[in-house]
Formats: structure tokens, C-alpha cells, sequence
């Protein structure tokens, strides 16, 4: 699955209908912010690789127009999704159902790799990003400029019917801006140690983050959260796979497990894989649920 970021511009919402309309399944996409109230410092690390703006990013590997891609002209964006989604790749990677506690206002985020070969070691990290749809404001710093705008009543785009939608709409925008991220953990190369070595065909391994929503002030709506699971290739920086799931209320602390399989896969609320000798009577994490041993 080929995984896209890019840099707010006005053709944003029309690129994200496009995808989903003729390329579903084959992309995730996350629509970073700069210099507006959705910039988060968890990205700044990934920012200053940027030299240009508007851009876009696949698989961390290359930049391209967030429209054209690398075409003269027309929606060539979509041509880029299926070449790099046809890929083989060394690895999938699962999420379950990423849960959110309106209690504790904890996100919880369980991400599962999956090789396809075998090797003694493991140049791979698992990163997380929390995404956010329908996210407005009031001031003015919301507003999106369209430059497109001027083409309105110009032959220069006029065969390009995707491009025309955005063309005809007014000189400022207020759309709803969706797949925004909102806070992120591992997005440069990956968690450290998220993924142990040897790796093994037949062993996948599984890595848990937990978000804190607390103090977040871009959390509008806990029903429009959800969770992008990244794995890295550590040695070259470059997205091996990517997966995303949205965002499920657990219901508080009524929703918590008895656990009755001691050989389960056990993390504690900070997100870190305890080992059987460790366990002590309390709650924790498995399979992206809350339960109580």
C-alpha cells in the first residue's frame, strides 16, 4: 500500500475525493499542515526535509506535485498510487481496532508486522500517527487560499475536469480539513525497538502506543480520530507498508476484560510489552483492548 503525505494546498479535498473515488485501498494518506493552527511539533523533524510547498511524499521515498505527480498535466497523482501499490513489499502490517477511553482520554494503537522472510536482523520500527477528519475554525488562520481561483473564465485547465471543481470554487475556502495529523510517535524512522531481531516468516510482531488526548486542543471530535501504523525501513527512511484504522469508544472502564489466557501478549498503559515473569494483578493492554489479570 503506497503511503502519501502531503502539504496543505487547495486542491486537498479534491486529490482526497479522486483517490478514494478510483484508488481505493491502495493508498493512506495524511494531509500534513505548516504555519497554520493544525502544525504539530511531533512533524518538525519530518518538515525540515522539505524544501517547497505545496509537496507531496511517497513512501517517504520521493517528492512529487500533490496533484499532477510527476505528469505535465491532468490527475497523474493516481498513476504514482498503482505503480507503488503493485510493489512487492518485505512486510505487511495489521492494526487493530485503535480505542479511545473518554475517562482517561487515552488512545490505544496496536500494530502487527508481518515478514515475508526470514533474518537475523531487523532494520525496522514501527511509528504511529493520530489523524483527525472534520477539523474548522473561526479566525481567519483556518480560511485556505485558493489559488486557483484566478483560473476562472482562462482556457488553461479546462479540459481537466478534476481540477475545475476546484477552479470554480471561491477565492477562500472553508472547507472541514480531513486526515490531519494531530500528534504522531515514531515518524521519523520508527520507535525504537519496536521491532526485535531475528524476524521470522512465521512470527509476527506486534508493537502498542498509547496517545494521550488530554491536552491535545485539536481533538474536536473523538468519533472522527483515527490511527495510521507506519513500518520503517531503518536503514533507508522509506515506508515499507502502512495501515489505518479509525478510532472505536471503549465506553470507559466498563468495557475492561478479565484476561484468562496468561500466554497472551501483554503491554501495560504506557505502551511497553511485559514479559510473564513481570505480570502482576492490574490492567493492561492486549490486542488493542483493555483487560484485567
Amino acid at each position: 500500500m503506497a503511503a502519501r503525505t502531503r502539504l496543505w494546498d487547495a486542491r486537498r479535498e479534491q486529490v482526497r475525493y479522486v483517490l478514494e473515488e478510483r484508488h481505493a485501498g491502495k493508498f493512506v494518506c495524511t494531509a500534513v499542515h505548516r504555519n497554520d493552527p493544525m502544525e504539530i511539533s511531533d512533524y518538525s523533524s519530518v518538515l525540515a526535509n522539505i524544501s517547497g510547498y505545496p509537496s507531496s511524499t511517497i513512501n517517504r521515498s520521493f517528492s512529487v506535485d500533490p496533484y499532477m505527480g510527476n505528469s505535465a498535466k491532468g490527475f497523474g497523482l493516481g498513476l504514482l498510487v498503482e505503480e507503488e501499490s503493485a510493489k512487492l513489499t518485505e512486510a505487511a502490517i495489521t492494526l487493530d481496532v485503535p480505542t479511545y477511553d473518554r475517562e482517561s482520554q487515552n488512545l490505544v494503537a496496536t500494530a502487527t508486522a508481518h515478514f515475508h522472510y526470514n533474518a537475523d536482523s531487523a532494520p525496522y520500527a514501527i511509528g504511529f500517527i493520530l489523524r483527525a477528519d472534520g477539523l474548522k475554525g473561526n479566525s481567519k488562520d483556518w480560511l485556505q487560499h485558493n489559488y486557483y481561483y484566478s483560473y476562472q473564465g482562462s482556457t488553461m485547465y479546462q479540459d481537466d475536469a478534476d481540477l475545475q471543481t476546484i477552479i470554480q470554487k471561491g477565492e477562500w475556502m472553508n472547507d472541514p480539513f480531513n486526515h490531519v495529523p494531530i500528534a504522531a510517535e515514531g515518524i521519523l524512522t520508527g520507535i525504537p525497538r519496536s521491532i526485535d531481531a531475528p524476524i521470522s516468516a512465521s512470527e509476527p510482531q506486534s508493537f502498542t502506543h498509547i496517545f494521550d488526548l488530554s491536552s491535545n486542543p485539536l481533538v474536536q471530535d473523538y468519533d472522527q480520530l483515527s490511527i495510521v501504523a507506519l513500518l520503517f525501513n531503518t536503514e533507508t527512511g522509506e515506508i515499507v507498508n502502512c495501515e489505518e484504522a479509525h478510532a472505536k469508544d471503549i465506553v470507559g472502564i466498563s468495557n475492561i476484560e478479565t484476561l484468562s489466557n496468561n500466554n497472551s501478549v501483554l503491554y501495560d498503559l504506557q505502551g511497553r510489552r511485559i514479559s510473564r515473569s513481570m505480570r502482576s494483578k492490574g490492567i493492561y493492554i492486549m490486542g488493542g483492548r483493555k483487560v484485567l489479570r
